[in-house]
This record gives structure tokens, sequence and C-alpha cells, in this order.
């Protein structure tokens, strides 16, 4: 009995994966004025609000808001899941582009700090951290350094 369920589990899903890559062709792809858009076209995807067609020698998107509603209700789409999916696709990269910012300002920040500590090292074993750079403050690994001239430390 097993048996039988897991084969006709399988047949189904295999007719249904064999439904959902069936090709939809138009002999000739119409736009809202019933002009001839493209001759042969095969559907491919959707994309935002533009749809992608192949044809033997090329691809071509056209816009929902460009095609004729028997195109559109052969895809069983219509122009306001176009619009739709164009708005969520707008908002991500809007997101994306966000956050590509703040890591890149992020990155620059921690560039800045490297090329700083590179022209001012830490006198870590020793030495008068305050005279090599006078302005600034900071844990040298041993000494806390107030900034004097004069290279005294707190501590120590």
């Amino acid at each position: 009995m097993k048996t039988i369920i897991v084969v006709l589990t399988g047949a189904l899903l295999l007719t249904q994966m064999r439904a959902q890559t069936n090709a939809v062709m138009f002999p000739q792809l119409l736009s809202t004025n019933n002009s001839v858009l493209m001759t042969n076209a095969e559907f491919r995807t959707c994309y935002g609000n533009q749809i992608l067609f192949k044809n033997e020698s090329s691809y071509q998107h056209f816009s929902g808001r460009d095609l004729s509603t028997n195109v559109l209700a052969e895809l069983h789409v219509t122009v306001s899941s176009l619009e739709e999916d164009q708005i969520k696709i707008d908002a991500a990269k809007q997101k994306f582009n966000a956050n590509a910012a703040k890591i890149s300002a992020d990155e620059r920040r921690k560039q800045a700090w490297i090329q700083n500590e590179k022209d001012h090292p830490l006198s870590m074993y020793g030495g008068d951290y305050s005279k090599e750079n006078p302005t600034r403050k900071g844990w040298d690994g041993r000494n806390y350094h107030d900034n004097q001239s004069s290279g005294n430390f707190i501590g120590n």
C-alpha cells in the first residue's frame, strides 16, 4: 500500500513539474493596439513590470502595459501585479543600496583608522608616545598618555 502511494505521489509531482515547464508560445505577440511586437515569441520570465520573450533570433522584454490583455491573461498576470512586483524590487534595491552605503562608510572609517595607525604607530614597548604624537591620548599597551609635550604618563 505504501509503495502505491509513493508511486502515485511521484507521478503527480512529475506531471506538475512537466506542466510548469511547458512553454507558452505566441505566434504573434500583440501590443495594446494590436500591432505585432514579435513573432514566434516564447515566454521566458517576468521580472518586475517587464516580461521577457524569446524567438529564434533574439530576446526582447516588454512592459506589461505594452502588451495586449489577451497576452497577459494567457500568462496569468495583470498589469497591477507586475507593478506591485516592480515596487517590491525597487524597495529591495533601495534597501541594498542603503546597506552598501553604510558598509562602505564603515569600511572608509576602518581604512582611515588603519592608515592613521600606520602613520602614527603606538609605542607598545617603551618610548614616549606623547612625543611621537602629542595630539593623541590613549593606551599604548603599558601606559595611558596624557598628551602633554613633557612626555608625562598617568600611571607607571
